[in-house]
């Protein structure tokens, strides 16, 4: 049997492959949701673990007598809380074989299924915020070790602020009427009023006609008068999936102002690589990215676990 010294081998037009595989990733990726942006806040990462404070800001104004020395002060700093990096990554394998006689496009599915794996896996990371916000798991505390969501955060200067009911109730009228005044009277941490005002509705979607029928009637649902719906139209309603309890819910100020973000690592978001393998010609397919959760403090979130 005649040998060949110049056949065309699949490894040597990998990176011709490598190419197209990769442009329908990246363009997979933007077609799978990213259901925390409403109210998750994404960050390119600095370095692999990042360390930061909270300080409290100065305190209000004192007054001053006539001719007399001006009072001084000074921000309150934390103790460091440092936030690293966790590594993901995901591949498949093909028979050669299999990509040469690829009749059905299984080989670009493939590509495609690695971008909803990365997408799906920062949907569980995102949300893993406020499915783990009640309690004080690692990684889920605030800088001082303080539940995210909590009825008596201990401040620096030693006052107090909430985020959650006393009472946790399931969504109503009442409770999101709560939720604003919670809001409307939270403080910093020496006491000053931040005048946060929320924006996000946060729901599983078993609970979503509950909120549309409380956000989007005329009058106050529930009652027989004529009251007026006095939130009618105040909060975008966000509902998902990846909430793993059915009647909890959230309301989130601004994401830019709340200091929780989801960290990326130097590449922006999961990246694709192809190779095939020497021995084999298999074609082997990776996604990879470096993702992590700063979760340093809820001022501007609001949280109810009935």
């Amino acid at each position: 049997m005649p040998s060949f010294t110049n056949a065309h081998q699949l490894s040597e037009w990998s990176d011709y492959v490598q190419i197209g595989l990769r442009q329908v990733f990246e363009d997979t990726l933007p077609q799978q949701p990213k259901l925390y942006g409403p109210w998750l806040k994404e960050v390119q990462a600095k370095d692999w673990i990042e360390n930061k404070v909270v300080n409290t800001g100065l305190g209000a104004m004192p007054t001053k007598e006539i001719g007399g020395e001006f009072h001084t002060d000074k921000k309150i700093n934390s103790t460091k809380v440092a936030f690293e990096l966790a590594a993901y990554g995901l591949a498949t394998v093909m028979e050669y074989e299999l990509v040469q006689w690829d009749k059905y496009d299984v080989f670009t599915e493939m590509t495609k299924e690695l971008a909803k794996a990365a997408i799906d896996r920062l949907n569980i990371i995102g949300y893993s915020v406020l499915n783990n916000g009640f309690g004080t798991t690692t990684n889920y505390t605030i800088y001082n070790g303080e539940a995210i969501f909590n009825t008596a955060h201990v401040r620096l200067d030693g006052g107090a602020w909430k985020n959650r009911p006393t009472t946790d109730t399931s969504l109503s009228y009442l409770a999101l009427q709560q939720a604003k005044i919670d809001l409307a009277t939270l403080v910093n941490e020496r006491g000053r009023y931040l005048r946060v005002t929320g924006k996000q509705l946060i729901v599983h979607p078993a609970n979503r006609w509950v909120a549309e029928t409380l956000i989007k009637s005329t009058l106050r649902p529930g009652t027989a008068n004529n009251d007026a719906n006095t939130i009618q139209g105040e909060f975008e309603i966000h509902d998902s999936p990846f909430l793993t309890d059915e009647e909890n819910f959230f309301v989130w100020g601004n994401k830019s102002d709340v200091q929780i973000e989801l960290r990326l690592g130097k590449d922006g978001g999961p990246v694709f690589r192809q190779y095939a393998d020497p021995r084999s010609w298999n074609v082997i397919q990776q996604a990879y990215m470096s993702v992590g959760l700063a979760v340093l403090h809820s001022q501007g979130a609001w949280g109810s676990s009935p």
